[in-house]
């Protein structure tokens, strides 16, 4: 039997539940920020990864060995040996199809580099 005749819950029922519903709300809200937050930046994190990965264009970097070699070979042409490095620092291939040396003299008033 009920106390308030048959119409519900006890009264006592009810504040119970009604205790637990708020705390489960205040609770729930609080969560739900900290869960939105967190998606939020998983999402950031997701989209840089993409795009590091897949959607970064290839760049190629050129970096020469410190000793370069010069000799003649026997029809007397010069002969030039360059150690040479290349770095691809995006997520993309490429491919290198030739590489032209430009010798030149130093400027006015410079030095040449000597290698040893």
């Amino acid at each position: 039997m009920t106390q308030n005749g048959g119409a519900g819950p006890k009264p006592r029922d009810r504040a119970q539940h009604e205790a637990l519903d708020v705390s489960y709300a205040a609770a729930y809200a609080e969560g739900g920020r900290g869960v939105l937050l967190i998606s939020l930046l998983a999402l950031i994190l997701s989209v840089l990864s993409l795009y590091e990965t897949n959607f970064k264009q290839a760049r190629l970097v050129l970096h020469l060995g410190a000793v370069m070699y010069y000799a003649r070979d026997p029809e007397a042409a010069e002969v030039f040996a360059v150690p040479v490095t290349i770095v691809n620092h995006g997520a993309r291939d490429a491919v290198v199809t030739a590489l032209d040396l430009t010798v030149s003299p130093p400027k006015q008033g410079g030095s040449a580099v000597r290698f040893a």
